[in-house]
């Protein structure tokens, strides 16, 4: 309950006051700070619906994952360069302690669903999550201190919290079926938020706010 959030302060590292000016620490006001970047717009021809999706998923993690976790830092927006100037866009990063979940985010028609590991599948029509693989393995290189973990939240034109029902073909959680190197299979809204805490809130740290990790973060915001 809230005592015991209140029971856990959250801490610094390095701590206020400690390496202010070397400049792959991140300032401490922006340290502070619980929500970084924005959604918008990108390209010549924006996805009308990247905007909303961010949107959505943005006040999904708020509401129930950086509530529950004072210390987690949620971003929106990030851009990783590739080796051959391949851009690795990610949806949405939040980092807690030593962990990192890199999130995307898929808008589907109404309707059930099933999961085989690689797609999502309603009245036989494939729809494909988007691949964070790429994106998982590049941010790990990068900042080797900390887990990162890979989630996609699924949500339907009209309901980004409880919709679509996703039931699992049997063997979609085999690691063989896996298309991607997702920590969770896609789930709606709050199943989705609470496999992200879950994920953040078990790392060793949960509490810390790691101002090295947050600040290579930032750099990355576009």
């Amino acid at each position: 309950g809230p005592g015991g959030r209140a029971a856990r302060p959250v801490r610094y590292e390095p701590p206020p006051g400690e390496a202010e000016t070397d400049p792959t620490v991140l300032d401490l006001p922006r340290s502070s700070q619980r929500v970084h970047g924005a959604p918008r717009p990108r390209g010549i021809l924006p996805d009308e619906h990247r905007v909303l999706r961010q949107a959505r998923t943005l006040d999904v993690l708020l509401r129930h994952v950086a509530d529950a976790l004072p210390a987690a830092r949620v971003l929106t927006g990030l851009r990783l360069g590739g080796r051959w100037g391949r851009h690795l866009d990610v949806d949405h990063a939040v980092l807690c302690g030593h962990r990192l979940a890199l999130i995307g985010s898929v808008m589907v028609p109404e309707g059930t669903y099933t999961w085989d590991g690689a797609d999502l599948r309603s009245r036989g029509r494939p729809v494909a999550p988007p691949l964070l693989g790429p994106a998982m393995m590049a941010w790990q290189q990068a900042l080797p201190q900390v887990t990162v973990g890979g989630f996609v939240h699924v949500m339907t034109d009209r309901d980004a919290r409880h919709a679509p029902v996703i039931r699992h073909t049997r063997g979609a959680d085999a690691p063989e079926a896996q298309a991607d190197l997702l920590t969770a299979p896609p789930a709606p809204g709050i199943a989705f938020a609470r496999e992200v805490a879950l994920f953040l809130g078990t790392g060793t740290d949960p509490d810390l706010v790691d101002r090295r990790a947050l600040g290579a973060l930032v750099g990355r915001l576009h």
